[in-house]
């Protein structure tokens, strides 16, 4: 399978047509490859749009990888692209004071956008620092 590349190379498309920021795909290529390990671990294969996806997410890691500079004048890690950072639930939980179940319950009634990959919930940055906002501004006015 091939990852197609669009808008100058910032977005992945997979064969279903979704488009991922590849900066996105690459950071979750580690956690695709892990669930995948796990099913295979367990004797389950993998469907072959999944394995699709897998495969689609680590190509977009590849792609995102810095290259060695030529130049001795290059500074160190130029064009490199930080991945967002993540949060599990019990971040969050500790971010926000709060269960983990308090976390979930959000992520599951959508208030707290984030991915359910296997069993456990990830959320990026901006999804928590959104969150966190919304939760302090909703506390002001309860008064």
């Amino acid at each position: 399978m091939t990852l197609q590349r669009i808008d100058g190379g910032r977005v992945a498309v997979t064969p279903a047509f979704v488009l991922v920021p590849l900066a996105t795909a690459a950071a979750w290529a580690p956690a695709l490859r892990g669930v995948a390990a796990d099913y295979r671990g367990r004797g389950q294969p993998l469907r072959p749009d999944a394995a699709d996806l897998v495969e689609a997410f680590s190509a977009a890691e590849v792609a995102v990888r810095p290259r060695p500079s030529t130049g001795a004048d290059a500074p160190a890690g130029a064009g490199a692209i930080a991945p967002p950072r993540q949060f599990t639930s019990s971040d969050v939980a500790a971010l926000a004071r709060v269960s983990t179940s308090a976390v979930r319950s959000a992520a599951r009634e959508r208030r707290l956008v984030g991915r359910l990959i296997g069993r456990g919930w990830i959320f990026g940055e901006p999804d928590v620092t959104a969150w966190l906002a919304s939760r302090g501004s909703a506390g002001a006015t309860r008064g």
